[in-house]
């Protein structure tokens, strides 16, 4: 069995519209929000001395 070009093309778009809407719903913001340092360094304010667990 082997597929058609269109077979391959429409798997590929289909593919493509799924990755494209996931990246979207997770990259979407709160309205009115400003980065700053600790989004991009959460790990650092919820552990201590590096480690993940409580102490």
């Amino acid at each position: 069995m082997q597929l058609a070009t269109l077979d391959v093309v429409i798997v590929l778009a289909y593919l493509t519209g799924i990755f494209t809407s996931l990246a979207q719903w997770v990259s979407r913001e709160k309205a009115g929000h400003q980065k700053s340092a600790s989004d991009y360094l959460w790990p650092a304010s919820r552990c201590r001395g590096g480690r993940s667990a409580p102490r």
